[in-house]
């Protein structure tokens, strides 16, 4: 009876942590656990209509010695709800180089590992769609 018990109580553990993995993986729109002060910006960039955001801050505990920043694009969807998108960089010499419409931008980013200039385009409302529908 007891072995009965202790293999009741691993399903039902198993069944709970199964279920739990399914709604961050699949419900849960952006699961990001970075801690940052909103007093530590250290770059703001607005898209050309002004609608849309990419700030970026220095994380808690961070130094701006080849410190990671984090990155926050805010936009408003059709019923004026902001929608926060994070990110994060490898350094803390991060910009916005260009914005291609409300949505693409073009960061770049110095690598100090390699000495040079790095640059990434990103569509945030493509990006945002693909995690809710994960």
């Amino acid at each position: 009876m007891k072995k009965f018990y202790i293999i009741f109580l691993i399903g039902i553990s198993t069944t709970i942590l199964f279920f739990t993995l399914i709604y961050l993986y699949f419900l849960s729109p952006i699961i990001f656990f970075v801690e940052y002060d909103p007093e530590n910006i250290i770059g703001s960039y607005s898209s050309p209509n002004r609608k849309n955001v990419i700030n970026f801050y220095l994380k808690n505990g961070g130094s701006l010695s080849h410190d990671s920043v984090v990155g926050t694009y805010s936009s408003l969807d059709e019923n004026e709800n902001e929608i926060k998108f994070f990110f994060e960089y490898p350094c803390f010499q991060v910009n916005v180089k260009e914005w291609y419409d409300e949505d693409t931008v073009l960061l770049e980013w110095y690598d100090p590992q390699i000495e040079t200039n790095k640059t990434l385009k990103i569509d945030f409302k493509k990006s945002l769609h693909h995690f809710r529908k994960h």
